[in-house]
């Protein structure tokens, strides 16, 4: 091999070297108020939580299927995701959106979860998640007539799904929670 096909190889080595660093370890630090629709993608994931995340009046954010979220708890347990406008936290069978706490991982008060304050108009649409580490992972301030979860895994929660009315649940998976499911209702359980 001549000395110009040793450097041409190392040239390419390198530039395919960092566009698959690049891909392989992204992320996405938030926090803060969302004033503006918001998209969490796939190619902007893992999302690290770093504070408490508000989506005010009238915004939304939507979370693609597949996309995972870290909560940074290492200083501190009490963050949530508030929705006070709509969050679209739906993924698919084949890809699940995963949120977990980054620290104290076998804890089930590790961090907040999401909290859906309706007096303000939050709405929050969650289905085909992987949820873990949090308080209560998904809160209403007024609790919707009617819950439905999908192929849902809720892991190491503290209370993992708190009722009101109706219950829906269909291939979902509860692991090691302190209460896996709370409250008063009409349950329509299958394959779970």
């Amino acid at each position: 091999m001549n000395h110009k096909t040793i450097c041409m190889k190392i040239i390419i080595s390198t530039i395919v070297f960092t566009f698959i660093s690049i891909f392989t370890f992204a992320q996405t630090n938030v926090s803060g108020g969302i004033y503006q629709n918001t998209t969490w993608t796939l190619s902007g994931s893992p999302y690290v939580v770093n504070s408490s995340i508000v989506v005010f009046p009238g915004k939304t954010l939507t979370i693609e299927p597949g996309v995972e979220i870290q909560i940074n708890n290492q200083n501190n347990s009490n963050i949530y995701i508030e929705t006070r406008g709509t969050i679209n936290c739906v993924g698919t069978d084949a890809q699940p959106i995963k949120i977990h706490a980054l620290y104290d991982t076998l804890s089930t008060v590790a961090w907040q979860g999401f909290v859906c304050t309706s007096s303000q108009g939050g709405v929050l649409n969650a289905d085909r998640i992987e949820i873990a580490n949090a308080y209560f992972p998904l809160s209403y301030e007024t609790i919707p007539a009617t819950l439905s979860y999908t192929n849902s895994k809720f892991i190491r929660c503290f209370q993992a799904v708190t009722v009101g009315t109706n219950l829906n649940l269909s291939g979902c998976e509860f692991i090691d929670n302190e209460v896996g499911v709370y409250g008063w209702a009409n349950f329509n359980i299958n394959n779970c």
